[in-house]
């Protein structure tokens, strides 16, 4: 009886970030979709660690993560990236469009299980979602190069970053006082202030993630290669490893450990 997993590939490490090796795997629980049903490899937890919401056959289904039972299910084309609002009562999706309906932008209102009415254009593909700290707004990958902010109340765009990624966005995150920082597939990261972008950086390798520490100051990249760097904003780095297989990287709450997403044959 083969059971799918919610992470079914997506394994959680648990490394202090002054270490070089992980503290080793942390297994602590798995849900059912059902058994024909396709691995998952797109998932998002809310802020209390109540909802587990994750794809499986262009379904996004939520679980109730005390007892891993589903609770309900939306059908949904080629999700290609979801996030709950920091408050946890709303969970943003990007899908594919279709003939019936061009919106890729979706959000379910999780007091009532319902996709709320109004959704919006953004890009087929993108990768990444990004609350305000306040979660009254919203930036997505719109096109390649781009990136637009949606107000939630009824998913109007209220500006765009544009003019400083020449390829494509790879990874969005906002800070505490609302600067967003955006990367992309060639290592080119950079900070926008009112959507005004500051300098560009240079990684050094592809970025497939990138976040602001809790405390405002520090942040978190993840390069195609695996290289994983905690710095200071102003670019000091304090940290550094490779951990060959990381997909995603996550402070913990107290910012002085990381959680790390791999994908690997070899565990």
């Amino acid at each position: 009886l083969r059971i799918t997993l919610a992470c079914s590939v997506i394994l959680l490490i648990l490394a202090p970030v002054s270490a070089d090796t992980s503290t080793g795997l942390t297994y602590m629980d798995s849900t059912w979709s059902n058994n024909n049903a396709e691995d998952g490899s797109i998932i998002a937890i809310d802020s209390e660690n109540t909802v587990l919401a994750s794809v499986h056959d262009d379904k996004v289904f939520l679980y109730d993560m005390s007892n891993q039972e589903k609770i309900v299910s939306f059908k949904m084309e080629r999700v290609s990236a979801m996030e709950f609002s920091p408050d946890g009562k709303y969970l943003a999706i990007n899908k594919d469009s279709t003939p019936d309906d061009d919106e890729n932008v979706k959000v379910i209102d999780m007091s009532s299980l319902s996709l709320i009415q109004n959704g919006a254009i953004s890009s087929d593909v993108s990768k990444d979602i990004s609350w305000s700290a306040d979660g009254e707004s919203l930036a997505i990958q719109s096109g390649e190069t781009n990136v637009k902010l949606y107000r939630k109340s009824d998913l109007s765009v209220t500006d765009t970053l544009t003019g400083s990624h020449n390829t494509e966005v790879t990874c969005i995150d906002h800070s505490q006082n609302e600067t967003i920082m955006t990367g992309d597939n060639l290592g080119r990261f950079l900070f926008w202030e009112n959507a005004i972008a500051g300098d560009y950086r240079e990684y050094g390798e592809g970025l497939i993630d990138c976040m602001f520490a809790p405390n405002g100051a520090d942040i978190l990249l993840l390069g195609e290669n695996g290289n994983i760097k905690s710095s200071t904003i102003e670019g000091a780095v304090k940290n550094a490893m490779n951990i060959l297989g990381a997909k995603k990287v996550i402070f913990s709450q107290s910012g002085n450990k990381i959680h790390v997403a791999v994908e690997t044959n070899e565990f």
